[in-house]
């Protein structure tokens, strides 16, 4: 992967971070007062946290994440996360198909981890422990979706009203 690809794909992934966070604002928002509000109330947290730490690391590698092109694309993208809760309104399951859709975006964001660990022996101001904890924080974050999507699903096929 040369230097450009690298930094292309850490970008892209910046992208997709916007969107997450839109997704787990909108979802913890949804679930307020609810048995999973405060959990995903955490969750938005945390993503949020990732991604600014996800900047950084594009700060290291030469891309300033401030610029307007990032600026006005973490703006849309942020909100069509927030947009995406009109997608399920229609759905009998919509909280279930939200969970899954947060699992989704964490899977992604660990594989995004993943490949920026792969490029540590290559490009060296990649910082392999701050990667490698962001990993370890997506992997639990993962987890407790997985616990939450099971509680939902238990909850709404038990009682669909």
């Amino acid at each position: 992967m040369t230097r450009s690809q690298l930094t292309r794909y850490a970008a892209a992934h910046l992208a997709g971070a916007n969107t997450g966070v839109g997704m787990f604002k909108a979802a913890a928002t949804r679930h307020r007062g609810t048995a999973w509000g405060e959990e995903l109330a955490e969750l938005a947290t945390a993503v949020e946290e990732d991604r600014g730490r996800l900047e950084g690391i594009l700060r290291r590698l030469g891309v300033d994440p401030d610029r307007p092109p990032f600026r006005v694309a973490r703006q849309a993208l942020e909100g069509t996360g927030h947009a995406s809760r009109a997608l399920h309104l229609w759905m009998g399951m919509p909280n279930v198909v939200q969970l899954e859709a947060l699992r989704n975006a964490v899977a992604a964001k660990a594989a995004g981890w993943d490949v920026l660990l792969a490029a540590c022996d290559t490009y060296p101001d990649l910082p392999e422990d701050e990667l490698k904890e962001l990993l370890n924080r997506a992997q639990d974050q993962a987890e407790r979706l997985r616990q939450l999507h099971t509680q939902m699903a238990r909850t709404v096929l038990t009682d669909p009203s």
